[in-house]
């Protein structure tokens, strides 16, 4: 078992398998007691609504599927809430779209 700051932990599958007693075990991410999920929610909502003009979360979904990052208004709302995990393409992504920096997004000056 391995535990660190985000609570991983040994979890035991026992299931039918090709190979006779396999047991297969993985490591799991235990992340539903994170109060948060990103760090950078709450940045991009002030990025999105300083834009001249602002920028309503449906136009930066529009803006990112033009991209070709599929992230819908739900989605968006998830992230700037903190419920919502990012992958790195799309924090780039986010940062083009609203014209800041992914280091400004993470909180640089």
């Amino acid at each position: 078992m391995v535990l660190c700051e985000v609570h991983i932990i040994k979890i035991t599958f026992s299931a039918k398998c090709q190979v006779r007693h396999c047991r297969i075990c993985k490591l799991v991410k235990k992340t539903h007691q994170l109060p948060s999920r990103n760090i950078i929610g709450r940045r991009i909502r002030e990025a999105r609504l300083k834009s001249k003009p602002p920028v309503s979360q449906d136009d930066l979904a529009g803006r990112l599927a033009a991209k070709g990052i599929i992230l819908d208004q739900t989605a968006i709302s998830r992230i700037e809430r903190q419920e919502r995990y990012l992958m790195d393409y799309e924090v780039s992504a986010i940062a083009k779209c609203l014209k800041v920096s992914v280091g400004w997004l993470h909180g640089e000056k």
